[in-house]
């Protein structure tokens, strides 16, 4: 069986602001068969209504470098409707009236992607063979997930959803959280224009498969019309 980690930040019925809530619903249940186990990794954002998460227990914690700083880490854990959710527990990052539109929603990505790879390669309960990263937001786990110098073989796909966000942030910031100024790989994948790091084109290019929600939306961003910059970066991924 191959065992698939789901990555996405919001996903119905604990959390949905549009269509990307409905995909970490409903495609991991679809997708959970004989063959494949599937379970998803989502924020345990503080706006997720208590009884949804009555049921959920707090399996695994931990503490990670995120820059020079050392950040916490707790893992949640819950089924619904069939499918297994871990869900990461950090206040600071989580605690918030909205899931988006914050100040901090790059530092927040940073923290969140670093989260799902340190779990992804240390958990021992679920040792996923493949992470399944879904938009900006977790686009950052292909280039850490490349970058860990560990035995483990963890392959990673990427699905766009809304080409339209990208999570456009200064190489200072993405230096001061997540220090790759080594990796000249991973930084040749993120650099952006103006001296900024782009995380969808860094997952782009380190993802070992790339996807879209259809035939038609991939056809779509390969034109300057509906590509928002990286319409280049797809027509080499044909």
């Amino acid at each position: 069986m191959i065992k698939i980690l789901f990555s996405i930040f919001e996903a119905s019925p604990f959390i949905k602001t549009g269509g990307l809530g409905d995909v970490g619903e409903i495609l991991p249940r679809l997708i959970n068969s004989k063959e494949y186990d599937v379970r998803v990794i989502m924020p345990k954002h503080s706006v997720i209504p208590d009884i949804l998460l009555e049921d959920s227990k707090l399996i695994e914690e931990f503490e990670f470098y995120l820059g020079w700083r050392k950040a916490y880490c707790g893992i949640f854990k819950c089924e619904c409707r069939g499918v297994t959710y871990y869900f990461v527990d950090n206040e600071q990052y989580f605690n918030r009236k909205r899931i988006y539109g914050d100040y901090d929603d790059g530092e927040k990505m940073m923290y969140f992607s670093k989260a799902v790879t340190e779990f992804a390669f240390n958990d021992n309960e679920f040792m996923p063979e493949i992470v399944h990263c879904n938009d900006w937001h977790t686009a950052l786990v292909p280039i850490l997930i490349k970058t860990y110098k560990k035995e483990k073989d963890i392959k990673s796909v990427l699905t766009i959803h809304n080409n339209k966000f990208q999570g456009i942030y200064s190489m200072d910031l993405l230096n001061e959280f997540l220090d790759l100024s080594g990796d000249s790989d991973a930084m040749n994948a993120l650099i952006w224009k103006n001296n900024n790091a782009n995380f969808l084109k860094g997952g782009i290019v380190a993802c070992d498969k790339l996807t879209t929600v259809s035939k038609s939306y991939a056809k779509e961003l390969t034109t300057e019309g509906f590509g928002e910059g990286l319409d280049w970066l797809y027509r080499l991924e044909e």
